[in-house]
């Protein structure tokens, strides 16, 4: 029983650290473009757009999913992720002032 248990737990632990890396980066984006100094219109369009992403993902990952299956798709999703944390990271776009 417990040897069909590891490849779940691995899983679940894996959906555990994208959801946390998830929140604290939705967190941390706009608090940090707030010490940076952008507008408040422009850190409601990066919320608004965050959102929107999900929703867009929402209609596109089940056809991703069945096309090329659920270990892919959830590796490609998450590969998506990092790149969007690491260039958000690197980014050495300011606001003007």
């Amino acid at each position: 029983m417990s040897r069909n248990l590891l490849p779940v737990l691995a899983l679940l632990s894996g959906t555990l650290f994208l959801f946390l890396g998830n929140g604290l980066q939705s967190l941390v984006l706009p608090v940090r473009g707030a010490l940076e100094g952008y507008s408040n219109e422009v850190l409601g369009l990066l919320g608004t757009t965050w959102a929107a992403g999900f929703v867009i993902g929402c209609f596109v990952a089940p056809n991703v999913v069945r096309r090329i299956g659920h270990v892919r798709a959830f590796s490609g999703f998450l590969s998506l992720i990092c790149l969007n944390v690491l260039l958000t990271g690197i980014s050495s776009i300011r606001p003007p002032g």
